[in-house]
């Protein structure tokens, strides 16, 4: 991402510290993740120690620090998620596309992501794709939406 356009985002915010985390997201809005660059830069902007913009962008599972697919998949395998077989969703996508959670597809298309709460644990296990919820997900459910996501 050019810095100029880095730039304009911290300016929309007028270089507040306070709105560090929106930056962020604005940034991997544009970008799909935020560089090592780009949180050097905020720092520069906002008269910050780089220490204290990358500690806030490693604290939050939803910044990204590495380039993205162009569509993620989040499987949860929080306890309640766990119990009702999220190992075996997880399992299922990671065979369907060929990589482990945390990875992405050699064609850039997917990411997987597994994490430890999605915040409807009574509705699990449960998947995320994208904008999309997908409630008391299966292995077979969740091939069929990988399967479909690939086609987009």
């Amino acid at each position: 991402m050019e810095m100029n356009k880095v730039d304009s985002i911290i300016d929309a915010y007028n270089a507040d510290p306070a709105f560090i985390l929106e930056m962020m997201y604005d940034i991997q809005d544009e970008a799909q993740y935020v560089s090592r660059e780009n949180m050097e830069r905020i720092a520069e902007k906002l008269e910050l120690p780089v220490a204290k913009v990358l500690r806030l962008a490693t604290f939050y599972d939803s910044i990204n620090l590495e380039p993205q697919g162009k569509h993620v998949c989040k499987v949860c395998t929080g306890t309640s998620c766990h119990v009702n077989g999220a190992e075996k969703v997880l399992h299922q996508v990671e065979k369907d596309l060929n990589v482990k959670a945390g990875g992405t597809t050699e064609d850039k298309i997917i990411s997987l992501k597994e994490v430890s709460c999605m915040g409807a644990c009574a509705s699990g296990p449960l998947a995320q794709i994208d904008d999309e919820y997908h409630e008391n997900i299966t292995p077979d459910k969740i091939k069929q939406a990988v399967d479909q996501l690939r086609q987009k």
